[in-house]
């Protein structure tokens, strides 16, 4: 639409409505750019007031330091972006920048999540290296119960979407103190692991936030032992 018009490249000041000229049969719109006036002329009606909406955009960008032009969007784009931006200013967000920086921020978990694994495929790895250090009978079924309860309780979600409030329910569901003592500590070991703790698959990067696990172990009274003796 914009390539049957004069192009206006220089920083535009001031823009006239476009108003239909009787006399030459024409429609008019005056463009202030760099100090000088331009007229762009055209028959269409319809034509020069979206090349006019054109411009009031490049000269409302011109103040945001952005480039604008006639948008290239179609189909679900174009509604995802005009969704957006309904959505920005029904937030009562002013600055338009804020949905760039949005953008921004998605992007940059997307790309910081796409490596990370589900709480299953997480269990799976973690299982795997525990049985390589010939653990006792005992704390390999431990660790067995561990994976198989997170994976019925977490399952498919990322390794970290999890919180530390679903953790620490996760401890208390057991009522034994002890038990809750013991599923922490393998939670814990857990924990670690994704962490990045000897774990070669996380290649660097944590899978959970730093200080998830926030459980703390109930007191427990410590008496004195008495002995009793008994005379015959």
């Amino acid at each position: 639409m914009a390539r049957e018009f004069k192009q206006i490249t220089g920083t535009i000041t001031k823009i006239n409505v476009p108003y239909y000229a009787e006399k030459r049969g024409l429609w008019v719109m005056m463009v202030k750019s760099n100090n000088s006036w331009v007229a762009i002329n055209s028959r269409d009606e319809v034509k020069i007031k979206e090349y006019h909406a054109l411009l009031e955009q490049q000269r409302s960008a011109l103040n945001l330091n952005l480039k604008v032009q006639a948008t290239t969007l179609e189909g679900n784009w174009l509604k995802a972006a005009e969704y957006s931006a309904g959505m920005i200013q029904q937030a009562k967000i002013a600055d338009p920048h804020e949905m760039m920086n949005a953008v921004a921020t998605h992007i940059k978990v997307i790309n910081e999540t796409k490596n990370i694994p589900t709480v299953e495929t997480a269990c799976d790895l973690f299982i795997t290296k525990q049985l390589k250090r010939q653990l006792s009978h005992y704390t390999e079924k431990d660790y067995r119960r561990l994976v198989r309860e997170l994976k019925a309780r977490f399952g498919k979600r990322l390794v970290s979407e999890l919180t530390s409030t679903e953790l620490t329910a996760f401890i208390e569901e057991l009522e034994h103190p002890v038990s809750q003592r013991a599923r922490y500590i393998y939670l814990k070991s857990f924990m670690s692991f994704c962490g990045g703790k000897l774990n070669p698959h996380c290649e660097g990067v944590s899978w959970v936030k730093p200080g998830l696990l926030q459980w703390e172990p109930p007191k427990t009274d410590m008496h004195e032992i008495q002995v009793i003796s008994i005379k015959y």
